[in-house]
């Protein structure tokens, strides 16, 4: 089924524990907008709140889906814990409040210049019926980035997920070129594709 993404609104908000935060001030990491994941974790003893809003149209029916967010937070080096809190989606066929995920990401070091990361999660069928998956869905992602002469970075990620009670098995890959435009804001282009089994590719240009 072919989906446009109009555009999507991000808002991240950084809470800092005192004693990590002492002699030290930390660029903002996040894993929003884009859809490729950072290989870094947030600070050792820090909150880092992301959500974004996103408008779809998808067969002539648009919807509307927040806040979509993402908890992030670090209670040692390398490793953080990651909460998804339920959504709403609105304005499509399917109604209703989204499941809430768990899961953990942590960093595996760099490889010539990669810093390399991995992130476990699990969606927990805790929903509205209309847009639940209905059961548990685990997923597996892989990522990878660098930067290039401190203002460009590429990032890039392959994933595997179980998807819905059909059992079925979702793979998708991305790859995401970004540059700093200033000290506060940046732009970045990216392209994501997903395969479902037993359903057609799904692309986006991002």
């Amino acid at each position: 089924m072919p989906k446009s993404r109009y555009g999507a609104v991000l808002l991240t908000l950084c809470l800092v524990h005192p004693e990590a935060a002492v002699g030290q001030i930390q660029p903002i990491i996040t894993d929003r907008p884009d859809f490729t994941e950072s290989p870094f974790v947030v600070p050792v003893g820090s909150l880092q709140l992301e959500t974004g809003i996103t408008r779809e149209t998808a067969d002539g029916v648009t919807s509307l889906s927040g806040l979509e967010a993402l908890l992030r937070w670090s209670p040692a080096a390398r490793i953080e814990f990651r909460f998804q809190p339920p959504g709403y989606i609105g304005g499509g066929s399917a109604q209703g409040y989204t499941d809430i995920g768990l899961g953990a990401k942590v960093e595996l070091g760099t490889i010539r210049a990669w810093s390399l990361g991995a992130i476990a999660s699990v969606g927990v069928p805790t929903g509205s019926v209309e847009t639940s998956a209905g059961t548990v869905e685990p997923q597996l992602i892989l990522a990878a980035g660098r930067q290039f002469h401190g203002v460009w970075s590429l990032g890039t990620q392959a994933s595997v997920a179980r998807i819905g009670e059909a059992d079925a098995v979702r793979v998708g890959s991305t790859l995401v070129a970004g540059r700093a435009l200033t000290e506060r804001v940046a732009a970045f282009i990216e392209v994501a594709v997903d395969r479902e089994s037993g359903a057609d590719t799904w692309s986006v240009l991002h």
